[in-house]
């Protein structure tokens, strides 16, 4: 294609979205909006998966479950550490420096100023956020006492 031709066809097409205004600010809003999704779409996986969790140590962080064949699910073996599996594990194991476990999605129930209130969180255990990097920002973090029967109940809110 010549430089003549590209010219003649570029002035052809904004002389027809200019006669037709309707068309030309349906033409440019859908190419925003495309534009737009794409570009956010592409922010959040870049964040997630390409460049990871920004952790400190990330590359040290491993997630650990067991594969029971005999107990399987439509989505295949089921992998997950029961507590107290968690428990007998975490004292006899060596490969790791710091081992703690969650169970994420949970719901919570929290009373303040007796108006009871239902939030998402997960239940963790005392070296979740030092193995993380995460210090608190006020007040402190779990510590293994907080793991024993009968403690006081303690809340990470973030």
């Amino acid at each position: 294609m010549t430089p003549d031709l590209f010219v003649q066809d570029l002035r052809i097409g904004l002389r027809v979205l200019l006669r037709d205004k309707g068309f030309c600010a349906l033409a440019v809003t859908v190419l925003a909006l495309g534009i737009c999704g794409v570009t956010t779409t592409f922010s959040v996986v870049n964040r997630a998966m390409l460049r990871g969790f920004s952790f400190p140590n990330a590359a040290r962080l491993v997630s650990v479950n067991f594969i029971d064949p005999t107990s399987k699910t439509v989505f295949g073996s089921n992998g997950q550490v029961t507590a107290k599996d968690f428990e007998d594990l975490r004292p006899t194991q060596k490969s790791f420096e710091l081992m703690a476990a969650y169970l994420n999605g949970s719901t919570v129930n929290v009373t303040v100023d007796g108006v009871p209130r239902r939030y998402t969180g997960a239940y963790v255990t005392d070296a979740f956020m030092r193995i993380l990097g995460v210090a608190p920002s006020l007040g402190r973090d779990l510590t293994p006492e907080d793991n024993t029967a009968g403690a006081e109940k303690v809340a990470l809110i973030g």
